[in-house]
């Protein structure tokens, strides 16, 4: 069983836009959880653990250089890093995400990505309302 390391992010800032923030909403703050597990992570177990904690799971990759832009969505989200590697952005942080790793993303959170490098990135996004 791996071991996961979890970081925090909360900001004090005003929200960039009405109704967008980047901090705490339901409860719940944008935080990151490093793999610290032995081997790769098995995207079909990963999937199920997603679903038990009642998200809805799609797989997804992107392109090496595939950027996106500040944006956020109207759900929580999670991404678990399966193969690559994904740079989030929140705020003025910027958090490298690698295989196995994985966010948590509460609704409305304004964030941007960039797959950086040469390879593709390969990840699983669960969102849940």
């Amino acid at each position: 069983m791996e071991r996961l390391v979890r970081f925090k992010f909360e900001s004090s800032r005003a929200p960039d836009e009405p109704g967008r923030t980047n901090s705490s909403l339901k409860g719940m703050s944008m935080r990151i959880e490093k793999w610290n597990g032995a081997g790769e992570p098995n995207a079909v177990e990963l999937k199920r653990r997603l679903q038990r904690e009642g998200y809805r799971v799609f797989h997804w990759s992107d392109a090496a250089g595939t950027e996106y832009g500040a944006h956020a969505h109207t759900e929580d989200q999670s991404h678990w890093i399966l193969s690559g590697e994904l740079e989030l952005r929140v705020g003025h942080e910027t958090y490298p995400l690698r295989a196995g790793d994985r966010d948590f993303l509460p609704a409305n959170t304004i964030h941007s990505a960039l797959v950086p490098g040469d390879e593709p990135v390969v990840y699983l996004i669960g969102a849940k309302e």
